[in-house]
């Protein structure tokens, strides 16, 4: 599998993928943890929605293992969105 930035990749195809990709690069063996995270928040005035807030987290954290040894990294990406009055 490549893997192409235009493209949309489910999670185990992304896992599959970061898993190949770092033993390809040398290491024994890896562990991955993604999560998707979505908050919506709604404020009411006068039971009239005023402001709606989202935001959407997206979390990496990758574990290599090589020759007995480990080192994790972690990549977090975060997007906020406001909501124009309705």
């Amino acid at each position: 599998m490549s893997y192409n930035k235009d493209q949309q990749l489910n999670f185990r195809e992304l896992v599959d993928w970061i898993i190949s990709q770092t033993k390809k690069a040398g290491a024994n063996d890896c562990r991955v943890n993604l999560s998707k995270r979505r908050i919506v928040e709604i404020n009411y005035r006068d039971r009239k929605p005023e402001v709606i807030k989202e935001a959407t987290t997206q979390n990496l954290y990758l574990e290599v293992f090589i020759n007995n040894r480990y080192a994790g990294q972690q990549h977090l990406t975060s997007v906020n969105r406001l909501w124009p009055d309705l």
